[in-house]
Formats: structure tokens, sequence, C-alpha cells
């Protein structure tokens, strides 16, 4: 019986956190043409984060390592939309979800048109037609702001 050997990473050391979060600063600030500092104002409001993790007794939280990979991880966020491995990595590591609409490297046309139904079209209506607008009464015109309903007019709360 040949069994194969587990999959491990033993002989790959794993860096820790910080230290990953230090490689995809670096690689931000490169494709920015930015600065640590300017990075730390941005996502933590502290532009001198940087330069004091680098301290032996220097330490971080768990919310700051997410702020860092929410704002690393969105692909607005660099200039060519693409957001590097290695970044991905550090957001999945961090345990962030990344924006379902961030960027894959693979967004060849070839790798687009190999996925299948994303031009699928939209079935309509049994009746063939598009749905009617629906009209609001004039009292209700300028009722919905941001989510909640509100009344201009006193005692029709």
């Amino acid at each position: 019986m040949n069994a194969s050997p587990p999959h491990s990473r033993a002989s790959v050391p794993v860096a820790p956190l910080v230290e990953r979060l230090r490689l995809c600063a670096q690689l931000w600030t490169d494709h920015n043409a930015a600065t640590l500092a300017r990075l730390g104002r941005t996502v933590i409001n502290d532009g001198g984060y940087f330069a004091r993790i680098d301290s032996p007794e220097a330490s971080t939280t768990t919310a700051t390592l997410e702020k860092f990979a929410r704002f690393l991880g969105d692909g607005a966020n660099w200039p060519d939309g693409l957001v590097p491995e290695a970044v991905r990595d550090f957001v999945h590591v961090v345990g962030v979800c990344p924006d379902p609409a961030m960027p894959s490297p693979d967004t060849s046309p070839a790798n687009i048109a190999a996925s299948g139904d994303h031009d699928r079209a939209v079935p309509e209506p049994a009746s063939g037609r598009a749905p009617a607008a629906v009209a609001l009464p004039p009292s209700a015109a300028g009722a919905f702001v941001s989510g909640t309903f509100r009344s201009d007019e006193k005692g029709r709360g």
C-alpha cells in the first residue's frame, strides 16, 4: 500500500500575522506610491502604527488586523483593481470575508467565457411584458427617506 503523505505546511514556516500585515502593507505602498504612515492614517487613523509595531514589545489587536484586512482586501484600494495573492491570503488568514466583487487575477475573457451562465437571459414575466410601474399616491411622495417612513404632516405619524 502506497499511502501519500498528509498535506503539511510544516516545511514552510507560516509568518505571524503582523509580518503578513507588514508584507501586505509594503505591497500596497509600492502599488500606490504611498507611505506606511499614510496607510496607517487611512485605515486606523494612526500614522505611527507601523513604526511602533516594529518594537519587540509591541502588540496589536484582532480588530486592527481585521480593519487592515478589509481595507487591503478591497480591490477599490488598488490602482489596477486587483488584490495581490499575498494580500488575499492575509485576508483569508485573518478571517475576513473578501468583497464578493473583489476582482480575481483570472478575469481574462477566455476564463469569463468558460464560466458558463454569466450571460444567461433573465426570464420575462409570463405575460411577455415588463411589469407596470407602481404609482404612489401624491400623499406618499417624499415620505420614504433613508429606509424609514416619515410624516410631513402633524398627526399623521
